[in-house]
């Protein structure tokens, strides 16, 4: 029975399907049945950069960073219309941070690729300040996680799950992280968000998409450019 427990990762998970426990939704922020029903099985989400650099949407991407203990996940969605659609999720465990910023600067020289916000609280501040100076604060936006920052985000990809608008590939690593989070009364009456390191995660996967997410609520406008003719120049005088 602890060789099942230890193989599933999920301690909440295995004393639901093995212990007949029923697990408690009232404290989900996400249930098991909102994640499914935005879950599309025809939905790929690539973990090699090549494959979307043949992207012609526009694409965001949220960084959640870790180093030993959790996984630094990078989640891209592509824009199409209302839709958000996850075309890409890497993961990384214990990378070192050459290797992460290398990685995030092969995304990010992307050309469709408008904006990312990455998480640049403790750990992740280097790996932001980084990618602010190499490709510029218009494309790279640190995000400072406070409480009620971490509260508007993870409403609002709530209420992006609830209406349908972002999709996620049928995945029980994404399912089981997302579900994770929880949402607890405090004494003194505020709510908060929390969630149980599970499978190397600690609702990574979840601060991903929301970074994703929000990166598509920044943006500036659309990016517009201009076909002209060849250009004709004087050959007379000295150049």
């Amino acid at each position: 029975a602890e060789e099942f427990r230890q193989a599933m990762g999920d301690d909440a998970l295995y004393r639901q399907e093995f212990l007949c426990e029923f697990l408690d939704e009232a404290t989900a922020f996400l249930t098991y049945d909102q994640i499914a029903a935005c879950a599309d099985p025809a939905l790929t989400a690539h973990n090699t950069v090549e494959p979307l650099t043949r992207e012609s949407r526009e694409l965001f991407v949220g960084v959640d960073v870790g180093r030993l203990r959790d996984l630094t996940v990078i989640w891209v969605v592509a824009s199409e219309g209302d839709w958000l659609y996850t075309v890409g999720l890497f993961e990384l465990a214990g990378a070192p941070f050459r290797v992460q910023f290398n990685l995030l600067s092969e995304l990010l020289s992307i050309r469709q690729v408008r904006r990312c916000c990455i998480d640049a609280g403790g750990i992740g501040m280097q790996l932001a300040e980084q990618c602010v100076e190499r490709f510029g604060g218009h494309r790279v936006e640190p995000i400072i996680f406070t409480a009620a920052l971490k509260s508007q985000m993870a409403s609002a990809l709530r209420i992006a799950v609830e209406e349908g608008r972002i999709r996620i590939p049928v995945d029980d690593r994404i399912r089981n992280d997302w579900h994770s989070v929880e949402r607890t009364l405090t004494e003194a009456g505020h709510f908060r968000l929390s969630a149980s390191r599970q499978e190397g995660s600690h609702a990574d996967r979840f601060w991903a998409a929301a970074l994703a997410l929000h990166a598509t609520e920044t943006a500036a406008g659309r990016v517009e450019h201009r076909t002209i003719g060849p250009m004709q120049f004087a050959r007379t005088g000295t150049w």
